[in-house]
């Protein structure tokens, strides 16, 4: 018995979605009890190493990871970064069983407008899958170079930042985007053998990226308030880079008449508008933990 492969890659990126919900919340379990560390610092990775939570939430990446990577072989890259979005609800979910932590009314609502933007924008796009080869060798290593240096940066600004773990998480989001486009190239470049990728510069760049997005989850889910806070924008942005790469290099087209357009535009200020209250939410939760954690001077 065949499987259509139509099938296999909305339900891998589902399965991915829940794994990869389950383990932000996993992970940030492990990270709330270790000691604070500056945004890049490698010396967190090997203090959340010796917590078995941090142990769990990794099994469970892995698993989304690989889910993912199938979903990319069978399917549009456009439509599996659009279905991971359902990690946020995975999230939520987790939040609320592992960590007894429930969400606000606020946070439900920015999420939901979160969701309801991103899938409406998507299913009013209507990615259809093409025959691109993806971007060459030079084109991985100057959008390799160009993520890394918009991820310094932030980093360095974050330090200054009061919002450090929301710019954080949003560089996040960037670093899994491009991962996301380099492990669709190392797929296509397997069917030229297995070791085909072992010739073309995405693999390494998939893992240095993949690394240093990793460690930054980590702080941002170390220093947020709550994972859904810190989820929600890397799952928001790292779908629409996958939007521009599909449309640049991997041949997916989008349906673009005017009707069309205007409804994605309104998708986009939902999506907008619930990032927003999902991060004034954290943000609100933040405040009276530490007013609450502080006694007052006389």
């Amino acid at each position: 018995m065949t499987v259509d492969a139509s099938v296999v890659a909305p339900v891998s990126a589902v399965l991915a979605a829940t794994m990869i919900g389950a383990s932000g919340v996993a992970q940030r379990r492990a990270a709330l009890a270790a000691p604070s560390f500056a945004a890049g610092d490698p010396r967190l990775l090997r203090t959340l190493a010796r917590a078995r939570w941090w142990w769990i939430g990794t099994a469970a990446a892995v698993a989304g990871l690989c889910l993912q990577v199938l979903a990319l072989a069978t399917g549009p890259l456009l439509l599996v970064q659009g279905l991971l979005i359902g990690s946020v609800v995975a999230t939520t979910a987790c939040e609320r069983l592992l960590l007894g932590r429930r969400p606000t009314r606020w946070v439900l609502a920015g999420v939901a407008l979160t969701l309801l933007g991103l899938v409406g924008m998507l299913t009013a796009l209507a990615p259809t899958g093409g025959g691109g080869t993806g971007p060459s060798g030079p084109e991985v290593l100057t959008l390799a170079g160009a993520c890394a240096a918009v991820m310094v940066a932030t980093v360095v600004w974050a330090r200054r930042s009061p919002r450090r773990a929301w710019a954080v998480a949003a560089c996040t989001g960037v670093g899994y985007g491009v991962v996301a486009v380099l492990l669709k190239q190392v797929g296509l470049q397997l069917a030229g053998g297995l070791t085909a990728p072992f010739a073309h510069p995405a693999l390494y760049a998939t893992v240095a990226l993949g690394a240093w997005s990793v460690l930054l989850s980590q702080n941002a889910l170390q220093q947020g308030c709550g994972a859904v806070a810190v989820v929600t924008p890397i799952l928001v942005l790292d779908p629409l880079v996958g939007l521009v790469a599909g449309l640049v290099w991997f041949g997916e087209r989008v349906a673009s008449t005017p009707d069309v357009l205007g409804v994605a535009v309104g998708c986009t200020v939902l999506l907008v508008l619930g990032m927003g209250l999902v991060e004034a939410a954290g943000r609100s939760a933040q405040r009276t933990t530490t007013r609450v954690a502080t006694p007052a001077r006389r």
